[in-house]
């Protein structure tokens, strides 16, 4: 019986994250789609205590809450690399004179000295997907599932 559960819960919890993934790409959340392409699923816990857990890259919580002012800068900072690769991305050139690098550690500097007003992307995407498509999400992997079972 727990691969039968363990079934229903891999099916349901891809159908999720597909249906999740649309409505965020739907609502262009991010520049690249690399955020809502790294949200996935775990099977976690077993018998009685077995469910899905949601992940998704670091970065998505600071986009969906925001963050404030920061007085530890620095060298140390391992998203000044996200933002240069934020900056190819979306073709941003440098005043002449400037580096790419010299144009993200001002962008960090600013956040830093500024903060970053929150995005809620995950939370609106959830609801919207749980209340649209989750009684139907939840009976296709039933039945799937059951329809393994009997063999058809």
């Amino acid at each position: 019986m727990a691969t039968t559960i363990q079934g229903a819960l891999t099916e349901l919890g891809q159908q999720f994250v597909d249906s999740l993934r649309q409505e965020l790409d739907s609502k262009r959340i991010s520049a690249s789609g690399n955020l809502y392409r790294s949200v996935r699923y775990e099977i976690v816990g077993s018998g009685d205590e077995i469910g899905l857990a949601l992940f998704w890259d670091d970065y998505g919580d600071i986009v969906d809450e925001g963050r404030g002012r920061s007085t530890r800068g620095g060298p140390q900072q391992t998203w000044r690399g996200k933002i240069e690769g934020w900056i190819r991305f979306k073709g941003i050139t440098p005043r002449q004179g400037m580096t790419q690098e010299q144009l993200a550690f001002l962008i960090t500097r600013k956040i830093n000295r500024k903060g970053y007003k929150a995005k809620p992307w995950i939370q609106p995407a959830i609801d919207r997907v749980v209340n649209q498509d989750f009684q139907q999400l939840f009976g296709d992997a039933v039945a799937a599932e059951i329809e393994k079972i009997l063999g058809k």
